[in-house]
């Protein structure tokens, strides 16, 4: 875990360097980070909250600063909402840009692609959990029923759990963690698919859940990693707070994941996934394409420098192109 009460911050694959400003000057400051209204999002800012009271504690113990999570309610149907997450992080975004909050906590699968000079990526924390859940009322996925239902979040995971076991039923639910296990235990499905970490964040117990390793289901660009959003006329101190929770290792990853995506020109709806793992100087990268319907896949396994994310991700990227990856992602 990168250090969180440096000094100064440091500038890493476009990261901003917003001088010299000590973690303690946050103690007379009121840091509100948005989150969407929900229990994992709201979790998920707390825990931003906490690692930012921490740094602040170990320089000044006798911090007298509140940092406070600002729930953002997207539209009047949650569940509608839910379906699109260009539309939760617009909502997010427009509590920053209007002033309701200092800073924005996203999970990074969840960043737009697209980028805005108004707009930049602070901090991505440490501690990455980038695996996907397989819960269940009992049975492992190979003892569930031919034709059972098993829901995933969205196309791109839907699709390669398809390929793991043969005559399953597997659909789309873009609802939250909490309303996918409800629906697991009012016994509407048999199984749910989601990301580990949101598990424990819901404070869920399912009866049976194993971790599906990144080789079995490559991860959406940036799952499990938190990222922090400021604009970037943010005053230099509270920027400069933000940007020390940064951990160097994580932004990379990210980085390369998000080249990989925008080089294929896949979306959120797009069932394309890339997973970067940082070794020291190097990086290693597996993107998957696969067909909607999980039939078909396409995989590159690549490995770059650390020092150039940008290229090792557009480069896996035109690699699969010139193998029919386009083509591939929009058939079923």
């Amino acid at each position: 875990m990168s250090p969180l009460c440096g000094a100064k911050s440091t500038s890493r694959g476009g990261q901003p360097d917003h001088g010299a400003t000590p973690l303690w000057h946050a103690r007379c400051m009121n840091l509100r980070f948005g989150a969407r209204d929900d229990a994992v999002s709201r979790a998920r800012a707390t825990c931003v909250a906490d690692a930012l009271r921490a740094a602040l504690d170990a320089q000044a113990p006798t911090s007298e600063g509140e940092v406070v999570v600002v729930p953002v309610t997207v539209g009047h149907d949650d569940d509608v909402a839910d379906a699109d997450p260009e539309l939760l992080s617009a909502a997010l975004r427009v509590a920053l840009f209007s002033g309701e909050c200092d800073a924005v906590v996203h999970d990074a699968a969840d960043l737009p692609l697209d980028e805005n000079a108004e707009l930049v990526v602070a901090a991505y924390l440490p501690a990455r959990e980038p695996r996907l859940a397989l819960c269940t009322a009992g049975p492992t996925l190979e003892e569930l029923e031919t034709g059972a239902t098993v829901v995933a979040r969205d196309v791109r995971i839907a699709a390669q759990v398809a390929r793991l076991r043969e005559g399953l039923t597997v659909e789309v639910d873009a609802s939250t963690t909490p309303i996918l296990l409800a629906r697991l235990e009012a016994g509407e499905v048999a199984a749910v698919v989601v990301p580990f970490k949101e598990v424990d964040l819901a404070e869920a117990d399912p009866p049976f859940v194993v971790a599906l390793d990144p080789s079995q289901v490559v991860p959406a660009a940036g799952q499990g990693v938190v990222a922090i959003e400021m604009r970037s006329d943010t005053p230099p101190s509270i920027a400069a707070i933000l940007t020390a929770l940064d951990d160097p290792d994580s932004r990379t990853a990210v980085t390369v994941e998000r080249a990989a995506m925008r080089a294929l020109g896949a979306g959120f709806g797009d069932p394309a996934s890339a997973f970067a793992t940082v070794m020291g100087e190097d990086v290693s990268l597996h993107v998957r394409v696969t067909s909607r319907s999980g039939g078909l896949a396409l995989n590159d396994e690549s490995r770059g420098l650390a020092s150039d994310p940008e290229f090792l991700g557009s480069n896996a990227a035109k690699i699969l192109v010139g193998r029919g990856a386009d083509r591939l992602k929009d058939m079923q």
